[in-house]
């Protein structure tokens, strides 16, 4: 379905725009727009890691059956630790997961670099999952999302519904699925505010590796840690 409808859009944009008009980029134009540009802003230039999970070492394995070292990956995440100063030389952490589905909502926040990582070669083995909603009601003066701060806002709002919020940079999720099931079939109809955020970034240099994310609206949200911070994103 989701095809189909890609491939119905695609084809109604290209029927719009004459085909003297396309490319739309003339080559100098398009010299402009390459990832390695994109990757070169910030503080220093980024080149995203090659990913070859197999060969990662764990720290940490979290498993819902007990066999891991954490039951939940929340827990795994809070046994690293804190992001140091002048991190250059903090080295990276690696936590794995076993299948199964996990569920609740995930914050990876002022943390050590992290290596995340599923099954290699099959993203839907492990799912991250929660299900709230932008108008979902909340108690007023709590955070609507473990990594935001204390709001006096009565319902979750957008960035409040994510299922993960990665506020630390230097992270590499890999080989896994985020998900928000706030309106899959047999859930509480929600009428307005239906954004349902799967994976909110509020950081630099997050790369995702084979990562599934699923939701109804709003899935992945790219937002700034402050306005002229940078926050790229690689996804491959």
């Amino acid at each position: 379905m989701l095809a189909a409808l890609a491939s119905a859009f695609a084809a109604t944009a290209a029927a719009q725009v004459p085909a003297s008009q396309r490319p739309q980029l003339d080559g100098a134009k398009a010299a402009r727009h390459q990832a390695v540009d994109y990757l070169a802003q910030g503080p220093t230039a980024w080149q995203p890691a090659e990913v070859d999970a197999t060969t990662w070492v764990a720290d940490f394995v979290v498993a819902a059956d007990g066999s891991g070292t954490h039951r939940t990956v929340q827990a795994a995440v809070d046994a690293l630790p804190a992001r140091a100063d002048g991190a250059g030389a903090q080295r990276t952490w690696v936590i794995r997961v076993r299948p199964g589905t996990y569920r609740g909502p995930l914050c990876i926040k002022d943390k050590a670099p992290l290596r995340l990582a599923g099954e290699p070669g099959n993203a839907g083995a492990v799912t991250l999952v929660d299900g709230r909603y932008n108008s979902l009601p909340k108690t007023v003066g709590t955070p609507a999302q473990p990594c935001l701060p204390p709001s006096d806002a009565a319902r979750h709002g957008t960035s409040g519904s994510a299922t993960a919020v990665v506020a630390s940079p230097d992270v590499l999720l890999a080989h896994l699925t985020i998900a928000n099931d706030a309106t899959q079939p047999g859930r509480p109809p929600i009428g307005d505010g239906a954004q349902a955020v799967a994976l909110m970034t509020l950081a630099d240099r997050i790369q995702l590796e084979d990562v599934r994310l699923v939701s109804h609206q709003d899935t992945f949200y790219v937002k700034r840690p402050a306005p002229q911070a940078p926050a790229r994103v690689f996804v491959r």
